[in-house]
């Protein structure tokens, strides 16, 4: 399958990976509170019905559920983007809205944007800075960071190298 591209998103102790392939993409990730499904070792573990993330689905998802088993991560869902996004059937809730992760909404986005940004400054952060952050999606530069939260410190250049980096074509 060549080289999986891993990028990575942690929150609370729930966490998210987006393997890049091409033209496709898996995302695949666990939390810990709100999952009710449990793959292979984590249905051992915790004594409960395994739910199978991977049923019927195309065989390049495996490679990145396979990697982060090997990581010793619980995988709670997998889904696959090939034109569209689409998942194993299954009836129990895997935890994946429960996860934080930002691209659920714009409002998600800017929520933890917020969220991380008053944690490391004193004061209200801008909200027309994190507008023009999320309006930017993406292309993004150091005034802008700057705007939002002038952290000691920080690196406001690799914040926008890393926002470039991740709208690169795999």
């Amino acid at each position: 399958m060549g080289e999986l591209l891993l990028r990575r998103a942690r929150r609370g102790g729930n966490w998210a990976d987006l393997h890049p392939l091409g033209d496709r993409a898996v995302l695949i990730g666990n939390d810990h509170e709100y999952s009710d499904t449990y793959f292979r070792t984590a249905a051992e573990y915790f004594g409960e019905p395994e739910t199978d993330p991977l049923a019927g689905a195309p065989d390049w998802w495996a490679p990145p559920a396979e990697a982060s088993m090997a990581a010793g991560e619980w995988v709670g869902f997998v889904y696959g983007f090939d034109g569209g996004w689409s998942r194993a059937p299954y009836e129990r809730s895997d935890g994946f809205t429960g996860v934080g992760l930002p691209a659920l909404s714009d409002d998600a986005c800017r929520d933890l944007v917020v969220e991380f940004c008053e944690n490391e400054v004193d004061g209200a952060v801008s909200p027309a800075a994190v507008a023009a952050l999320l309006a930017a999606d993406g292309r993004i530069t150091e005034a802008m960071i700057r705007a939002v939260a002038d952290v000691p410190g920080w690196d406001p250049a690799k914040g926008v190298a890393a926002a470039a980096a991740f709208r690169q074509p795999q």
